[in-house]
């Protein structure tokens, strides 16, 4: 980790990029490393950068910069673990880039990169490095909670199979700072009444098959009557997370930007990322996403999915 700190000293401007429809996870890693550097380095110019959605709009917005301000700036690349996830492409532009992230590694991004799969979100490795060099870096209480936001998030409430004693541990330091951690519950599980009654609708109609595969197609008609778009997904495929039987689900639904389908896949503790990856995808081993063309080759999808699931027997 001492190469990055000695990079953020070389550079007078740094810009920090993470994945497409971002989450919880890479907005919290993206906004908590600016906040350490601004802290720690006020004279420096910092941004972060990438596509916006209203959902993250309290946690802090993105930053518009000119093309030229990539001359001679030092680059993130947070949570992406291929190059056709980035957002916003003048990531090429940087004079050096840094990749962070803790998604199993598929092509050599950056020569420069610390990956490391054994943490449960990126932003757990934000405040690692934080602490590792505790001496020269300054966290704010702004940027411990969009990091806590992010390990909140990426984790399902310490839910997921990644969580581990480190995770709880670095989660409990950013808890010291002074945040209003109401608010954020509030923001992450407070919804409208029309996801509400969608959740509703994808608990008394999704599919489940004979090997454990639980699945829901939401179609364009289905967005329009629910007012949804796809960003939605990743928040309707917890609905069937508990569900008996179910060991592998996913919620497949209509995106408006780019008339294709966007699938979030899930598991209870099955590898499953080999499938996201084989349909253009990727993502964690538990956790992962793919845009495919439509239903059919959902449909597809549910085979080998099922299939999958009856070798395993």
């Amino acid at each position: 980790m001492d190469f990055i700190l000695n990079k953020i000293k070389d550079y007078d401007t740094i810009i920090i990029h993470r994945h497409i429809r971002p989450d919880g996870d890479c907005i919290g890693s993206q906004l908590g490393l600016k906040d350490i550097i601004k802290a720690s380095f006020p004279e420096k110019k910092v941004f972060a950068v990438g596509e916006e959605t209203t959902e993250f709009y309290a946690l802090g917005r993105m930053d518009h910069i000119r093309d030229e301000q990539y001359e001679n700036a030092l680059v993130f690349i947070l949570d992406v673990a291929n190059v056709e996830r980035i957002s916003d492409n003048r990531y090429r532009k940087g004079n050096e880039l840094i990749k962070i992230d803790h998604h199993p590694k598929i092509e050599n991004t950056c020569s420069l990169e610390w990956i490391d799969t054994g943490y449960a979100s990126c932003c757990e490795m934000i405040v690692d490095f934080y602490l590792q060099n505790k001496e020269e870096l300054t966290l704010t209480a702004s940027g411990a909670k969009v990091l806590y936001y992010g390990i909140i998030t990426d984790t399902n409430r310490f839910k997921t199979e990644a969580v581990n004693h480190r995770t709880l541990s670095l989660a409990s330091i950013l808890l010291e700072y002074k945040f209003n951690k109401s608010e954020i519950y509030h923001s992450i599980y407070d919804e409208a009444l029309n996801i509400t009654r969608l959740r509703g609708y994808v608990a008394s109609n999704f599919t489940c098959t004979s090997h454990g595969v639980g699945y829901i197609k939401i179609d364009k008609k289905l967005c329009d009557k629910y007012l949804v778009d796809s960003s939605i997904s990743n928040v309707l495929v917890n609905t069937l997370s508990n569900t008996t039987l179910v060991k592998i689900y996913f919620v497949a639904i209509f995106d408006y930007k780019t008339n294709r389908i966007r699938i979030s896949l899930r598991s209870n503790g099955i590898p499953i990322n080999q499938y996201a990856e084989k349909y253009g995808g990727g993502g964690h081993k538990f956790a992962c996403g793919v845009i495919v063309n439509d239903f059919d080759i959902v449909d597809k999808l549910v085979k080998d999915l099922d299939n999958y699931l009856k070798e395993m027997r």
